[in-house]
């Protein structure tokens, strides 16, 4: 019998990256919407529409900020009653899969979450995470 197996995704539901973003935003001078964004459609959100979005997140991911993102309420409570119930959790993100990137998104996610995820996964930004899902699946699934 398999251990419970729970995949996570890291922002938004293990790390607060929009929080972060958004004071980065905020001290290059960026203007941006009032109120958050839905969603992570991040195009509608900034007003000025010549900006990048996809660079502008790329150049945040490799600021100091991204290695120092904080916990989204309750996520390091909830981890940790998961992983002390047994389960083994998996955290797979789309923050980039360069080596400084994936250390420092390792390295935060280890110093909320001490050896509670057995594995983080580094995708490119923007990559589809529907490979490894299939993957997990075909290792832990029925």
């Amino acid at each position: 019998m398999h251990s419970k197996v729970i995949l996570t995704d890291v922002d938004g539901v293990l790390l607060d990256w929009f929080y972060a973003f958004k004071r980065y935003v905020d001290a290059l001078g960026i203007n941006h919407q009032r109120e958050d964004p839905a969603d992570w459609g991040l195009e509608e959100w900034i007003v000025d529409k010549t900006l990048s979005i996809p660079a502008l997140i790329a150049e945040f991911n490799s600021a100091p900020i991204f290695a120092k993102l904080q916990p989204i309420k309750y996520a390091c409570a909830s981890v940790s009653l998961l992983a002390g119930r047994g389960h083994t959790l998996h955290a797979i993100t789309c923050s980039g899969s360069e080596k400084d990137r994936a250390k420092a998104r390792s390295k935060n996610l280890d110093s909320l979450f001490p050896t509670a995820l057995s594995s983080i996964t580094c995708l490119s930004l923007g990559a589809s995470k529907e490979p490894y899902f299939l993957d997990m699946f075909a290792k832990y699934g029925q």
